[in-house]
């Protein structure tokens, strides 16, 4: 992240309410995109492929860490 490196993040979506809410709900299985972080409020900054609304979303850190079940990196050769 730090050094501009995408990291695609594996999480279990709908364990924690979200802005704007994802549909269909449920909780099940995603990959995101990890964009940033925000040091000041402790948020994890990301973007979705649920469409409008969602190309930048914020998550506490701890509350990402609970749904995380896999980070990638994203490497260019």
């Amino acid at each position: 992240m730090a050094a501009g490196v995408p990291l695609l993040w594996s999480c279990m979506v709908g364990k924690f309410p979200e802005v704007p809410p994802i549909n269909p709900p449920g909780t099940y299985g995603h990959m995101r995109l990890i964009i940033g972080f925000n040091e000041k409020s402790g948020d994890l900054l990301y973007s979705d492929t649920w469409g409008a609304g969602h190309e930048l979303k914020r998550i506490p850190f701890e509350d990402a860490w609970a749904v995380t079940t896999g980070l990638h990196l994203l490497k260019p050769r």
